[in-house]
């Protein structure tokens, strides 16, 4: 295994970092909720994320995610297997509890993470293991979301943003979110490769790169969905209001 390269260091760290804020986050907030047991919740959470981080990183350095010919392919399997986890885990009664003290700014700072993932892209262009397209450079402009984080969660916390322009936002990070798998799939090898400048991209099959596509963008979308529907939430919770008034 060849020495670690700067962009492939930000990654990593992001990464792990991520992992230990949801963590600790869950435990908050169910502690919060007034969930039994809920440290132990949270270190099996924790425990999970781990070895979901450990299992695809040995998958990669194995070389079992790099290997193209295979159908279906790797890669867009453990991208599914990831957001599917998610979406069964936020339908648990614990997650339903736990998100509805969760405050509507929180999933959007979250969403902040995505500046560093960019900042670890360009580095890795730079580095030659990412291609051009794939930066913000090229086609990928998932750095609007990362660096509006922060500022949509201030707004939202303060109520200068009501859920309709909640609303827009998220649709809007799904949509470059959505652009961004897109590109990075028409620029790995295969039937769906386009013609894009430079080599086929196979980095996103290897290590810590294959965390992108198995964790942080699973991530990212989850992130969005728990935010729409706590605008929704808040929306049916404001209509009902209303029609109470207006007995």
């Amino acid at each position: 295994m060849s020495d670690i390269t700067m962009g492939e260091s930000i990654l990593f760290i992001l990464g792990i970092s991520l992992a230990i804020a949801i963590a600790g986050g869950s435990l908050q907030l169910m502690n919060k909720a007034k969930v039994e047991n809920a440290s132990i919740v949270a270190a099996f959470f924790c425990l999970a994320m781990l070895l979901w981080l450990v299992s695809v990183s040995t998958l990669s350095l194995s070389g079992w995610t790099s290997e193209w010919d295979s159908f279906p392919p790797r890669v867009p399997i453990l991208l599914v297997i990831a957001t599917a986890t998610y979406v069964l885990v936020s339908s648990s009664q614990v997650a339903k509890v736990t998100l509805a003290v969760t405050p509507m700014w929180l999933p959007i700072l979250f969403q902040t993470m995505r500046t560093g993932v960019e900042i670890a892209l360009w580095q890795m262009f730079r580095e030659g293991s990412v291609p051009v397209q794939f930066t913000v450079e090229g086609r990928n402009f998932d750095m609007v979301i990362g660096l509006s984080a922060p500022l949509v969660a201030l707004g939202t916390g303060r109520k200068w943003f009501g859920p309709k322009t909640l609303v827009v936002w998220n649709f809007v990070g799904l949509a470059l979110l959505a652009n961004a798998i897109l590109t990075a799939a028409t620029s790995s090898p295969g039937p769906q490769h386009l013609n894009w400048p430079g080599e086929p991209f196979t980095s996103i099959a290897t290590w810590p790169l294959i965390w992108l596509p198995t964790f942080l963008a699973p991530t990212a979308i989850f992130l969005h969905v728990v935010s729409l529907r706590q605008c929704f939430v808040s929306r049916h919770i404001a209509k009902g209001s209303e029609g109470r008034a207006s007995c």
